[in-house]
Protein backbone atom coordinates (compact mmCIF):
# COMPACT_ATOMS: atom_id res chain seq x y z
CA UNK A 1 0.00 0.00 0.00
CA UNK A 2 2.88 2.48 0.76
CA UNK A 3 4.22 1.95 -2.35
CA UNK A 4 1.30 2.41 -4.25
CA UNK A 5 0.50 5.40 -2.36
CA UNK A 6 3.98 7.36 -3.16
CA UNK A 7 4.77 5.38 -6.91
CA UNK A 8 3.39 8.40 -8.60
CA UNK A 9 5.35 11.22 -6.92
CA UNK A 10 9.05 12.02 -8.36
CA UNK A 11 12.39 14.05 -6.86
CA UNK A 12 14.32 16.27 -8.79
CA UNK A 13 16.90 18.97 -7.98
CA UNK A 14 15.63 22.06 -8.77
CA UNK A 15 15.68 25.85 -8.05
CA UNK A 16 12.82 27.45 -6.62
CA UNK A 17 11.75 30.94 -6.98
CA UNK A 18 9.18 32.02 -4.55
CA UNK A 19 7.83 35.96 -4.78
CA UNK A 20 5.30 37.97 -2.23
CA UNK A 21 3.83 41.09 -2.37
CA UNK A 22 4.93 43.36 0.77
CA UNK A 23 1.85 44.45 3.02
CA UNK A 24 -0.59 43.00 0.59
CA UNK A 25 -3.33 43.15 3.17
CA UNK A 26 -2.78 46.66 3.54
CA UNK A 27 -3.24 47.39 -0.21
CA UNK A 28 -6.11 45.92 -0.63
CA UNK A 29 -7.72 46.86 2.75
CA UNK A 30 -6.67 50.69 1.29
CA UNK A 31 -8.25 50.13 -2.71
CA UNK A 32 -8.87 46.21 -3.27
CA UNK A 33 -10.27 47.19 -6.72
CA UNK A 34 -7.18 49.05 -7.59
CA UNK A 35 -4.45 46.84 -6.20
CA UNK A 36 -6.25 43.90 -8.21
CA UNK A 37 -5.96 45.69 -11.28
CA UNK A 38 -2.17 46.97 -10.67
CA UNK A 39 -1.06 43.77 -9.79
CA UNK A 40 -2.71 41.96 -12.33
CA UNK A 41 -0.73 44.19 -14.88
CA UNK A 42 2.26 43.45 -13.25
CA UNK A 43 1.73 39.83 -13.47
CA UNK A 44 0.94 40.32 -17.42
CA UNK A 45 3.75 42.83 -18.18
CA UNK A 46 6.59 42.30 -15.74
CA UNK A 47 6.45 39.17 -13.35
CA UNK A 48 5.03 36.13 -15.55
CA UNK A 49 7.42 36.92 -18.89
CA UNK A 50 10.76 37.16 -16.48
CA UNK A 51 9.65 33.52 -15.63
CA UNK A 52 8.80 32.13 -18.97
CA UNK A 53 11.32 34.12 -21.27
CA UNK A 54 14.19 32.51 -18.57
CA UNK A 55 12.20 29.11 -19.07
CA UNK A 56 10.98 28.55 -15.76
CA UNK A 57 7.47 27.57 -15.18
CA UNK A 58 4.77 28.54 -12.27
CA UNK A 59 3.72 26.19 -10.22
CA UNK A 60 1.14 27.89 -8.21
CA UNK A 61 -0.41 31.02 -7.46
CA UNK A 62 -2.36 33.37 -4.62
CA UNK A 63 -3.37 36.73 -4.41
CA UNK A 64 -0.26 37.74 -3.44
CA UNK A 65 2.53 35.51 -4.28
CA UNK A 66 3.67 32.71 -6.42
CA UNK A 67 5.91 30.02 -6.54
CA UNK A 68 7.95 28.82 -10.04
CA UNK A 69 10.61 25.98 -11.07
CA UNK A 70 13.87 26.32 -12.56
CA UNK A 71 15.95 23.98 -14.34
CA UNK A 72 18.83 26.24 -13.24
CA UNK A 73 19.72 28.56 -10.34
CA UNK A 74 21.39 30.75 -12.66
CA UNK A 75 18.11 31.41 -14.81
CA UNK A 76 16.07 31.82 -11.76
CA UNK A 77 18.41 34.30 -10.57
CA UNK A 78 18.43 36.19 -13.62
CA UNK A 79 14.56 35.71 -13.94
CA UNK A 80 14.23 37.34 -10.01
CA UNK A 81 16.96 40.31 -11.43
CA UNK A 82 14.53 41.17 -14.16
CA UNK A 83 11.33 41.36 -12.14
CA UNK A 84 13.25 43.53 -9.10
CA UNK A 85 14.67 45.81 -11.40
CA UNK A 86 11.81 46.55 -13.69
CA UNK A 87 9.88 47.26 -10.42
CA UNK A 88 11.95 49.53 -8.98
CA UNK A 89 11.58 51.59 -12.47
CA UNK A 90 7.90 51.46 -12.02
CA UNK A 91 7.82 52.27 -8.54
CA UNK A 92 10.55 55.41 -9.09
CA UNK A 93 7.72 58.01 -9.14
CA UNK A 94 4.89 56.10 -7.18
CA UNK A 95 4.40 57.34 -3.45
CA UNK A 96 6.38 55.00 -0.91
CA UNK A 97 2.89 53.76 0.91
CA UNK A 98 1.39 52.65 -2.08
CA UNK A 99 4.00 50.36 -4.17
CA UNK A 100 4.01 47.10 -5.17
CA UNK A 101 6.98 46.12 -4.07
CA UNK A 102 7.49 42.44 -4.29
CA UNK A 103 10.07 40.14 -1.73
CA UNK A 104 11.56 37.14 -3.42
CA UNK A 105 13.53 34.06 -2.40
CA UNK A 106 15.41 31.10 -3.96
CA UNK A 107 16.99 27.90 -3.05
CA UNK A 108 18.10 25.21 -5.29
CA UNK A 109 17.38 21.47 -3.75
CA UNK A 110 15.61 18.36 -3.33
CA UNK A 111 11.87 18.54 -4.53
CA UNK A 112 8.70 16.17 -4.76
CA UNK A 113 7.22 16.38 -7.79
CA UNK A 114 3.62 14.95 -7.94
CA UNK A 115 1.29 15.73 -11.25
CA UNK A 116 1.80 19.73 -11.16
CA UNK A 117 2.29 20.40 -7.89
CA UNK A 118 5.83 20.10 -5.96
CA UNK A 119 6.85 20.47 -2.39
CA UNK A 120 9.54 19.25 -0.25
CA UNK A 121 12.61 21.18 1.63
CA UNK A 122 14.00 22.61 -1.07
CA UNK A 123 10.45 24.64 -1.57
CA UNK A 124 9.98 24.61 2.39
CA UNK A 125 13.72 26.48 2.33
CA UNK A 126 12.58 28.99 -0.19
CA UNK A 127 9.90 29.91 1.78
CA UNK A 128 11.96 30.88 4.54
CA UNK A 129 14.69 33.10 2.01
CA UNK A 130 11.47 35.06 0.78
CA UNK A 131 10.68 35.91 4.69
CA UNK A 132 14.34 36.97 5.05
CA UNK A 133 14.68 39.08 1.91
CA UNK A 134 14.34 43.14 2.36
CA UNK A 135 11.14 44.64 -0.15
CA UNK A 136 12.24 45.12 -3.66
CA UNK A 137 14.86 42.73 -2.67
CA UNK A 138 16.12 39.11 -3.63
CA UNK A 139 17.49 36.73 -0.81
CA UNK A 140 19.44 33.18 -2.14
CA UNK A 141 20.55 30.39 -0.61
CA UNK A 142 24.64 29.06 -0.07
CA UNK A 143 23.66 26.70 -3.31
CA UNK A 144 22.50 29.34 -5.32
CA UNK A 145 25.42 31.71 -4.58
CA UNK A 146 27.78 28.63 -5.52
CA UNK A 147 25.86 27.89 -8.24
CA UNK A 148 25.66 31.56 -9.94
CA UNK A 149 29.01 33.02 -8.44
CA UNK A 150 31.03 34.16 -11.40
CA UNK A 151 28.19 33.79 -13.98
CA UNK A 152 26.59 37.31 -12.98
CA UNK A 153 28.00 40.68 -12.85
CA UNK A 154 26.25 40.92 -9.04
CA UNK A 155 27.30 40.99 -5.76
CA UNK A 156 25.99 39.24 -2.41
CA UNK A 157 26.33 40.08 1.07
CA UNK A 158 26.38 37.41 3.45
CA UNK A 159 23.93 37.59 6.19
CA UNK A 160 25.02 34.45 8.04
CA UNK A 161 23.06 31.34 9.38
CA UNK A 162 19.29 32.03 9.84
CA UNK A 163 17.41 30.31 12.13
CA UNK A 164 14.03 29.52 10.84
CA UNK A 165 10.70 28.21 11.28
CA UNK A 166 10.36 24.53 11.36
CA UNK A 167 13.29 23.70 9.43
CA UNK A 168 15.92 22.40 12.57
CA UNK A 169 19.16 23.56 10.74
CA UNK A 170 20.15 26.96 9.69
CA UNK A 171 20.16 28.33 6.44
CA UNK A 172 23.16 30.10 5.30
CA UNK A 173 21.91 33.36 3.47
CA UNK A 174 22.89 36.00 1.38
CA UNK A 175 21.27 38.98 -0.14
CA UNK A 176 21.81 39.90 -3.50
CA UNK A 177 23.16 43.02 -4.36
CA UNK A 178 20.84 44.78 -7.22
CA UNK A 179 23.18 47.78 -8.14
CA UNK A 180 25.86 45.73 -10.30
CA UNK A 181 23.45 44.17 -12.67
CA UNK A 182 25.34 44.26 -16.12
CA UNK A 183 23.53 45.22 -19.25
CA UNK A 184 23.22 41.68 -20.34
CA UNK A 185 21.24 40.82 -17.45
CA UNK A 186 19.25 43.99 -16.96
CA UNK A 187 17.98 43.98 -20.50
CA UNK A 188 15.59 41.88 -21.39
CA UNK A 189 15.47 39.48 -24.91
CA UNK A 190 13.25 40.67 -27.30
CA UNK A 191 10.22 38.18 -26.40
CA UNK A 192 10.71 39.85 -22.71
CA UNK A 193 10.57 43.06 -23.72
CA UNK A 194 7.82 42.95 -26.61
CA UNK A 195 5.26 40.03 -25.33
CA UNK A 196 4.43 39.87 -21.84
CA UNK A 197 2.84 36.68 -21.21
CA UNK A 198 -0.57 36.99 -20.55
CA UNK A 199 -2.59 36.22 -16.75
CA UNK A 200 -4.47 37.29 -13.74
CA UNK A 201 -3.55 36.82 -10.38
CA UNK A 202 -5.61 34.39 -8.36
CA UNK A 203 -7.83 35.48 -5.53
CA UNK A 204 -6.30 33.82 -2.33
CA UNK A 205 -9.08 32.23 -2.31
CA UNK A 206 -8.48 29.65 -5.10
CA UNK A 207 -4.81 29.63 -4.43
CA UNK A 208 -3.24 26.36 -3.81
CA UNK A 209 -5.56 23.40 -4.68
CA UNK A 210 -7.35 25.23 -7.75
CA UNK A 211 -3.88 26.19 -9.69
CA UNK A 212 -2.88 22.58 -9.20
CA UNK A 213 -6.26 21.76 -11.08
CA UNK A 214 -5.67 24.08 -13.55
CA UNK A 215 -2.38 23.19 -14.27
CA UNK A 216 -3.36 19.66 -14.83
CA UNK A 217 -5.71 20.80 -17.26
CA UNK A 218 -3.21 22.60 -19.06
CA UNK A 219 -1.26 19.34 -19.73
CA UNK A 220 -4.24 18.13 -21.35
CA UNK A 221 -4.43 20.71 -23.78
CA UNK A 222 -0.73 21.32 -24.60
CA UNK A 223 -0.74 17.60 -24.67
CA UNK A 224 -3.20 17.85 -27.61
CA UNK A 225 -1.02 20.61 -29.41
CA UNK A 226 2.27 18.66 -29.15
CA UNK A 227 0.00 15.60 -30.47
CA UNK A 228 -1.06 18.26 -33.71
CA UNK A 229 2.49 18.83 -34.52
CA UNK A 230 3.68 15.50 -34.17
CA UNK A 231 0.23 14.07 -35.97
CA UNK A 232 0.61 16.50 -38.73
CA UNK A 233 3.39 17.65 -39.39
CA UNK A 234 2.49 18.93 -42.80
CA UNK A 235 0.69 22.06 -40.97
CA UNK A 236 4.33 23.25 -39.67
CA UNK A 237 5.96 24.18 -42.70
CA UNK A 238 9.88 23.78 -42.24
CA UNK A 239 11.05 24.74 -45.75
CA UNK A 240 13.16 27.88 -46.30
CA UNK A 241 11.38 30.75 -47.71
CA UNK A 242 13.25 33.25 -49.72
CA UNK A 243 11.48 36.16 -47.62
CA UNK A 244 11.88 36.52 -44.03
CA UNK A 245 9.09 34.25 -42.19
CA UNK A 246 8.97 33.44 -38.38
CA UNK A 247 9.66 30.44 -36.94
CA UNK A 248 8.22 27.58 -38.20
CA UNK A 249 7.46 25.95 -34.89
CA UNK A 250 6.25 29.59 -33.02
CA UNK A 251 2.85 30.20 -31.77
CA UNK A 252 1.28 33.42 -29.88
CA UNK A 253 -0.95 32.60 -27.14
CA UNK A 254 -3.96 35.21 -26.98
CA UNK A 255 -5.71 35.43 -23.60
CA UNK A 256 -9.03 32.87 -23.85
CA UNK A 257 -12.21 34.74 -23.84
CA UNK A 258 -14.81 34.48 -20.82
CA UNK A 259 -17.99 33.83 -22.66
CA UNK A 260 -19.72 34.92 -19.19
CA UNK A 261 -19.19 38.14 -17.02
CA UNK A 262 -18.89 36.27 -13.73
CA UNK A 263 -16.01 36.54 -12.34
CA UNK A 264 -15.30 33.21 -11.34
CA UNK A 265 -15.37 32.25 -14.96
CA UNK A 266 -13.23 35.60 -15.87
CA UNK A 267 -10.57 34.17 -12.87
CA UNK A 268 -10.96 30.79 -14.93
CA UNK A 269 -9.85 31.95 -18.40
CA UNK A 270 -7.14 33.83 -17.46
CA UNK A 271 -5.81 31.20 -15.49
CA UNK A 272 -5.97 28.63 -18.19
CA UNK A 273 -4.06 30.91 -20.42
CA UNK A 274 -1.11 31.30 -18.10
CA UNK A 275 -0.82 27.63 -17.68
CA UNK A 276 -1.25 26.88 -21.27
CA UNK A 277 1.37 29.12 -22.25
CA UNK A 278 3.56 27.66 -19.26
CA UNK A 279 2.90 23.91 -20.48
CA UNK A 280 3.76 24.52 -24.38
CA UNK A 281 6.84 26.70 -23.73
CA UNK A 282 8.55 24.10 -21.48
CA UNK A 283 7.29 21.03 -23.39
CA UNK A 284 10.46 18.81 -25.37
CA UNK A 285 8.90 19.52 -29.01
CA UNK A 286 10.32 22.98 -29.37
CA UNK A 287 7.86 25.58 -30.11
CA UNK A 288 8.59 29.37 -29.47
CA UNK A 289 5.60 30.78 -27.39
CA UNK A 290 4.91 34.20 -27.14
CA UNK A 291 2.09 34.86 -25.05
CA UNK A 292 0.11 37.99 -25.75
CA UNK A 293 -1.47 39.99 -23.37
CA UNK A 294 -4.58 41.33 -23.00
CA UNK A 295 -4.21 44.87 -23.91
CA UNK A 296 -2.63 43.62 -27.20
CA UNK A 297 -5.59 41.27 -27.74
CA UNK A 298 -8.32 43.95 -27.14
CA UNK A 299 -6.87 45.77 -29.87
CA UNK A 300 -7.40 43.48 -32.73
CA UNK A 301 -9.71 44.22 -35.39
CA UNK A 302 -12.15 41.39 -37.57
CA UNK A 303 -8.88 39.57 -39.44
CA UNK A 304 -6.28 41.21 -37.33
CA UNK A 305 -4.39 37.76 -36.49
CA UNK A 306 -2.56 38.16 -39.15
CA UNK A 307 -1.16 41.91 -38.21
CA UNK A 308 -0.73 40.53 -34.89
CA UNK A 309 1.31 37.31 -35.94
CA UNK A 310 3.41 39.59 -37.80
CA UNK A 311 3.73 42.11 -34.82
CA UNK A 312 5.45 39.11 -32.81
CA UNK A 313 7.10 37.14 -35.28
CA UNK A 314 4.74 34.02 -34.84
CA UNK A 315 3.97 31.46 -37.63
CA UNK A 316 0.37 30.63 -35.54
CA UNK A 317 -1.83 31.96 -32.99
CA UNK A 318 -3.76 30.07 -30.32
CA UNK A 319 -7.31 31.35 -29.32
CA UNK A 320 -10.06 30.22 -27.76
CA UNK A 321 -13.07 30.68 -25.56
CA UNK A 322 -14.44 29.63 -22.13
CA UNK A 323 -17.93 29.08 -21.01
CA UNK A 324 -19.39 27.36 -18.20
CA UNK A 325 -22.56 25.51 -18.45
CA UNK A 326 -24.58 23.66 -15.82
CA UNK A 327 -22.02 21.41 -14.10
CA UNK A 328 -19.56 21.55 -16.95
CA UNK A 329 -16.58 24.08 -17.89
CA UNK A 330 -16.61 23.94 -21.99
CA UNK A 331 -13.08 25.13 -23.49
CA UNK A 332 -13.01 25.60 -27.36
CA UNK A 333 -9.62 26.19 -28.57
CA UNK A 334 -8.57 27.10 -32.32
CA UNK A 335 -4.79 27.20 -33.80
CA UNK A 336 -4.87 29.66 -36.77
CA UNK A 337 -2.28 30.01 -39.51
CA UNK A 338 -1.16 33.78 -38.53
CA UNK A 339 0.08 34.58 -42.57
CA UNK A 340 -3.51 32.94 -44.17
CA UNK A 341 -5.69 33.30 -41.03
CA UNK A 342 -7.10 29.84 -41.79
CA UNK A 343 -8.07 27.65 -38.75
CA UNK A 344 -5.35 24.55 -39.16
CA UNK A 345 -6.63 22.97 -36.14
CA UNK A 346 -9.32 23.17 -32.86
CA UNK A 347 -10.33 20.80 -30.24
CA UNK A 348 -13.25 21.37 -27.05
CA UNK A 349 -12.44 20.34 -23.77
CA UNK A 350 -14.86 19.70 -21.75
CA UNK A 351 -14.60 19.61 -17.49
CA UNK A 352 -16.64 18.99 -14.60
CA UNK A 353 -16.75 21.95 -12.28
CA UNK A 354 -15.95 19.57 -9.45
CA UNK A 355 -12.19 19.19 -11.49
CA UNK A 356 -12.40 22.67 -12.27
CA UNK A 357 -13.22 24.30 -8.63
CA UNK A 358 -12.44 24.02 -5.60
Amino acid sequence: MPNSEHSSVIRRLAAILIADVVGYTRLMERDDTGTFSRLRTIRDEVVDPAIVSHGGRIVKTAGDGLVAEFASALSALRAAVHVQREMAARNADVRADERIEYRIGINLGDIMVESNDIAGDGVNVASRLEALAEPGGICVSGSVREQVHGNLDIDFDDIGDQQVKNIARPIRAFAVRLGGVDAHVAGADPAFRVVPRAGAVASAALARRSMVRWAAVAVVIGAAVFALVASYSHLWPFHNDASPAPPALSVGVLPLVALSSDPATMQRSESLTRDLSAELARGDVGIRVLPVTARQSSALNPGGIGELARAINVRYALEGEVQPRQGVTEIRLRLVNGASGEQVWSETVSLKDAEAIV
